[in-house]
């Protein structure tokens, strides 16, 4: 049986409930792990020395840990709304806050995000955007569009929307398939888990809606990763790609 506090909706402004989830990022998301793997390859190996990495949802900073474990040098502006998530970050990253610039804000009023001016060569953003409308979603992906710079690489890892209406007895199979293979086994059956999804107080969208809208502002993306409902979505701002207003 799954536990009481893994039905309650997020509280991002609540303390306690940030720690928990900083504790048990994997717990139920059997493959984060394998996405953040492969993510965090491509930014080890593309990051340029001088240049600066976006994070947008840096949350408790972990991702931002690994990535000074394998680029020390590296240079990273993180954005996120939650000041208990962002507390956690500031406590992690003590260490290289001379390299890690913090910010507070919502994504839902980018007009007043102001970004410190360097060179953005990569943005990343992992399980945050579903928490927006997708409205705010292009918008974000304009604006990313036009900080990076050209040949920049923006990287996406999120949750989906996915077709439970008529293919929930696979997406059942598939889950129990992980469930089974985890090595931090959640509880959940197939059912539960599908159930659960459309409780959670936000907006995913589909697979195809996110590259529409990626390449509406002027990407050239594809997915690079798909398992259930969990994708990795590459975006480059190549010097072919149309200039957005």
């Amino acid at each position: 049986m799954p536990d009481k506090l893994s039905s309650i909706p997020d509280e991002w402004f609540n303390r306690d409930f940030a720690e928990q989830w900083d504790k048990t990022a994997l717990a139920g998301n059997h493959t984060r792990a394998e996405h953040l793997d492969i993510l965090l390859s491509i930014v080890s190996k593309e990051y340029q020395a001088g240049k600066t990495i976006l994070d947008l949802g840096i949350g408790s900073g972990q991702i931002e840990a690994t990535i000074f474990a394998q680029r020390p040098e590296a240079d990273i502006v993180g954005v996120d709304y939650s000041p208990a998530m962002l507390e956690l970050a500031q406590k992690r990253l003590g260490s290289f806050l001379d390299h890690c610039v913090i910010i507070q804000h919502d994504f839902r009023d980018l007009e007043k995000l102001y970004l410190p001016q360097r060179q953005y060569q990569i943005a990343i953003s992992v399980q945050a955007l579903h928490h927006i409308p997708h409205q705010n979603k292009l918008e974000l992906f304009k604006y990313v569009y036009r900080i990076l710079e050209d040949d920049g690489i923006f990287l996406l890892s999120d949750r989906i929307a996915i077709d439970t209406a008529h293919l929930s007895h696979l997406y059942i199979t598939l889950w129990e398939r992980l469930e089974q293979q985890a090595q931090i086994k959640s509880g959940w059956s197939g059912e539960y888990y599908l159930q659960r999804l459309p409780q959670k107080a936000d907006y995913p969208a589909t697979l195809e809606e996110l590259l529409t809208w990626l390449r509406e502002a002027g990407f050239h993306a594809s997915c690079l990763y798909l398992q259930m409902d969990r994708t990795l979505i590459a975006g480059i701002k190549n010097k072919t790609s149309r200039t957005t207003k």
